[in-house]
């Protein structure tokens, strides 16, 4: 039952981030000039930006519910073994994995 709760939660939060995304998109969308690739042309913002970008660093999570379930998103990744989770890709690349799948 931990288990079932715990993948639940990781869910969970996956369907908020996508939601916040999908709420944010218009607010990004042709908010920038796309770079110039060989071939391509440089889009110009027909819409004014709407919002303004900011540091990762000057966000934090208080406690409550999504607090929680980035402690324990945290947890549970920080639980794994590392060389199990790269088992394949070592065999994969001709190297002997460090640990069984």
């Amino acid at each position: 039952m931990h288990m079932t709760r715990r993948l639940l939660t990781m869910h969970m939060t996956s369907y908020l981030a996508l939601l916040l995304l999908a709420a944010l998109a218009p607010a990004f969308a042709g908010s920038a000039t796309v770079p110039t690739e060989p071939g391509r042309i440089a889009v110009t913002p027909v819409v004014p930006m709407g919002a303004a970008l900011f540091p990762l660093s000057s966000v934090s999570l208080l406690d409550g519910p999504f607090k929680r379930a980035q402690e324990t998103d945290r947890a549970y990744l920080l639980s794994l073994d590392p060389d199990r989770l790269l088992s394949y890709v070592r065999k994969n690349a001709g190297l002997t994995p460090k640990a069984p799948p």
